[in-house]
Formats: C-alpha cells, sequence, structure tokens
C-alpha cells in the first residue's frame, strides 16, 4: 500500500462516514469535502471501492 493509495482510501471512508450522517448534503459537496474535485471521479473510485454507488449507498441505509 503506498501513501497516495491510503489516502485515497482514507478519503473514501470518510465521505462513507458523510453519506451515513442524515442530512441535505450532496454528493457532490461530500466529494469536495472530502478532496476529490469532480463529483464524477469520486462516483467512480466510491463504486470501485465499495461496489455500490454513492447514492445506491445513501439509499441502503435510508432502508434500513
Amino acid at each position: 500500500s503506498t501513501p497516495i493509495s491510503f489516502l485515497h482510501d482514507m478519503r473514501l471512508r470518510r465521505a462513507a462516514e458523510h453519506l451515513r450522517q442524515k442530512g441535505e448534503t450532496s454528493v457532490e459537496q461530500i466529494a469536495g469535502r472530502v478532496g476529490f474535485n469532480s463529483r464524477r471521479h469520486f462516483s467512480r473510485a466510491f463504486k470501485v471501492h465499495f461496489g455500490v454507488s454513492p447514492a445506491a449507498f445513501r439509499e441502503s441505509l435510508d432502508l434500513r
């Protein structure tokens, strides 16, 4: 694991924490908060890491 991949994983885990919180924060805002310049790049990276898109991740939490 390289320092870059560690940072990338940390950002994605932090994003997941933000998505777990109730609120009106958009996926785009969360992407920016955790250091992604592009919502599209963030969404792709999130899906690769967690197996679902950020929106699907958030929706799955609402169903619980």
